[in-house]
């Protein structure tokens, strides 16, 4: 290996990195940098006039029709210079390009039979594979018939959804209509070469799809796709050199792989250390961890398994040392039951039926001495969720009440720039769900499900839709703490395993009234909540530093294939 391929392969770190360097190879092939020319090669000018010559006598033969004149190829669209010996060739002039074709109805060509046909879709291609060996479906002798069949070895490449991938058929078959196959005209282009030069003229593909929805190639512009073409000699170089580099390329992605991988298990392992109830050396672990944690994590998955682990040891009395002096949840428990009777009697809140006492069965974990388990019913003072105005989005105003969305839920805090407004009209007919300063919200539906925040003390009034819960606590010292328990692994959890509805997009109020809370006491609380901004500070510390190592690492790649592609008169890349 020379030491220009050397410095490149030493600048990647990730997996993206590898990708990036494969398609640097791909590019300088394509520019005739990857290997040296030979002068005694036969110039690709001789091997176009070939290909034309054989293309009239198949025309002659009446083995292709005679297509369309393509334009040449005007010097103003010239992309770059090629070497001494090399042409650019137009797809269409060297290759015989047919669109696949599909039955209709294709459900009634379809067959289990051993007889029946490779019926060969987008989907049974694998992206970073050369070849397709396998089909899910084939298709009747019949249906064959109405589409196209073609043999092991032919080229082909989507020309829709993910269009301009290109494969080499590994079997025979017939071609959805999602495919281009590209015949070479007697050979004079090494199919392995078109197939990596096809993948690398990406660019040209794109600028060349239509359609506002699922973009497809139009044939008649993929046959007017310029191609750089080599001496046929050059042509089985280059291949054999790129299938080195690659092999090198696929080596080197591996051995990232297996280090991400170890060391995310590695993570895993101890991050179930910490949540593990049993384990008798938790509070070791997470000294060991918090000392270790910058060389633990490599990434911003581990930092954000590091912040769940973080936010279950609070809520397991792992994160703070117990003060035995401390009083018992019990007795802050007690108070909260004694207010709740007190709003009862003045009318202000309604008296709710008596949800059952909570069993030891029931109890997710054991508890630290001086901690309860609690059911969210009994410390609030409201819990339920808003609706939308009638009208919907049509009776928002500029100004007004805020009207808050789920989009507006956030588990940093509550985000009012793009907030919707209500009139006071409106607002007054939607009294149930007005939010207050210090109440806890929870989006209970749809893809943002679980995210919760703690309503500020500047904030002065507003309502709620339907997709967002109010949690009105009795005692309003406790919200930050049952914020955390909200947004903790645990309650996650438990909200994904009680969604209601088909779609199981919905978390109902019966449901959220019942879920146990792990209380500790109220100083121990505060310590938590004094402990945890510190930790979280950490994990975006740990998130930035390795967001401006990966940022780092970028330039350097981006640097050294700049410097080499800066070379020009170089041969980069020869072995």
């Amino acid at each position: 290996m020379n030491q220009q391929i050397k410095k490149l392969f030493e600048a990647v770190r990730s997996e993206e990195d590898i990708n990036q360097l494969k398609n640097f190879i791909l590019d300088q092939a394509m520019r005739g940098r990857l290997v040296p020319q030979d002068p005694n090669d036969e110039s690709a000018g001789v091997l176009l006039q070939k290909i034309e010559e054989g293309k009239e006598l198949l025309v002659k033969k009446g083995k292709i029709k005679k297509q369309k004149t393509i334009p040449e190829i005007e010097e103003s669209e010239v992309p770059y210079d090629l070497p001494n010996g090399w042409e650019w060739g137009i797809l269409g002039n060297i290759t015989e390009i047919r669109r696949g074709a599909s039955p209709r109805p294709i459900k009634n060509f379809i067959t289990d039979s051993d007889e029946g046909i490779n019926w060969i879709k987008i989907g049974d291609s694998v992206v970073g594979n050369k070849y397709i060996t396998s089909t899910k479906e084939k298709i009747t002798v019949e249906g064959a018939k109405k589409s196209v069949y073609l043999n092991a070895g032919s080229l082909i490449m989507s020309n829709s959804m993910s269009f301009g991938k290109a494969y080499i058929l590994g079997i025979d078959g017939c071609i959805h209509d999602g495919w281009l196959s590209f015949t070479i005209i007697d050979n004079h282009i090494f199919d392995e070469l078109l197939l990596l030069f096809l993948n690398g003229s990406f660019k040209q593909f794109e600028e060349k799809a239509v359609g506002t929805g699922v973009r497809n190639l139009n044939i008649d512009r993929v046959k007017r796709t310029f191609l750089p073409i080599p001496p046929l000699n050059e042509q089985k170089r280059i291949v054999m050199k790129i299938e080195e580099l690659f092999s090198l390329c696929d080596e080197l992605k591996e051995k990232i792989r297996n280090h991400h991988l170890t060391s995310s298990k590695f993570n895993q392992s101890i991050f179930s250390r910490l949540q593990d109830p049993t384990n008798t050396l938790m509070k070791e672990d997470l000294q060991f961890f918090i000392e270790h944690m910058g060389d633990l994590m490599q990434s911003k998955e581990d930092v954000d398994l590091l912040r769940k682990s973080i936010l279950s040891l609070g809520l397991r009395g792992k994160l703070v040392p117990q003060d035995p002096n401390d009083e018992p949840a019990s007795v802050l428990l007690e108070k909260i039951a004694l207010k709740r009777e007190v709003l009862i009697k003045e009318k202000k809140i309604k008296k709710e039926k008596i949800l059952s006492s909570i069993t030891e069965a029931e109890q997710p974990y054991k508890l630290p001495k001086g901690w309860e388990w609690v059911r969210l019913s009994n410390i609030v003072s409201k819990l339920g969720s808003g609706s939308t105005p009638k009208g919907g989005r049509e009776v928002y105003s500029e100004a007004g009440i805020k009207f808050i969305r789920s989009q507006n839920v956030w588990n940093n805090g509550l985000l009012l720039e793009n907030v919707a407004y209500i009139s006071e009209e409106i607002h007054s007919r939607m009294k149930g769900s007005t939010v207050e300063k210090s109440d806890i919200l929870l989006n209970i539906t749809g893809a943002s499900i679980g995210r919760s925040c703690v309503v500020p003390e500047s904030f002065d009034t507003g309502n709620v839709n339907q997709h967002v819960a109010i949690i009105r606590l009795i005692d309003k010292t406790i919200k930050e703490y049952i914020h955390l328990s909200l947004i903790s692994p645990y309650v996650q959890e438990m909200i994904r395993d009680v969604e209601v509805g088909i779609s199981r997009e919905g978390l109902s109020m019966t449901k959220l009234k019942q879920f146990l809370i792990p209380i500790p006491p109220l100083n121990e609380q505060r310590r938590i909540m004094e402990r945890l901004p510190h930790l979280m500070n950490l994990c975006d510390e740990l998130e930035r530093k390795i967001k401006s190592i990966n940022e780092q690492q970028n330039h350097l790649l981006q640097s050294v294939l700049h410097q080499a592609s800066q070379q020009q008169d170089q041969k980069l890349l020869e072995a």
